[in-house]
């Protein structure tokens, strides 16, 4: 079976040329793996450019001041800024309802 990070479709005992990485976006932490889906997307609020993957970890937060709603993003690129007069002190946040309002006087 494919090692950890890796899928094949094909039936029977694939080689390790028929395994393939999981996608940008998304890790695999078990072997065996037999679809791309099998792979593990990262969360909303979470990106990761690494293929291959074996853990969880490799997703990166979105910085605080932006959010993403994506799940399985390849990119910091999802991570969007708050709207204007908004605003998230939290790393990871998965929706624009996570930004509130800067207190009065601030921006």
């Amino acid at each position: 079976k494919c090692p950890q990070g890796t899928w094949s479709s094909q039936l029977g005992s694939p080689t390790a040329d028929s395994c393939q990485a999981c996608p940008a976006g998304r890790w695999g932490g078990s072997a065996g793996l037999w679809a791309e889906s099998e792979c593990t997307a990262c969360e909303p609020g979470m990106w990761s450019a690494v293929r291959g993957a074996t853990r969880k970890d490799v997703c990166t937060a979105c910085p605080a001041g932006t959010f993403s709603d994506d799940t399985g993003a390849h990119s910091n690129r999802t991570c969007i800024a708050c709207p204007a007069g908004t605003w998230s002190d939290m790393a990871g946040a998965a929706s624009e309802d996570m930004c509130t309002k800067c207190p009065q006087g601030t921006w």
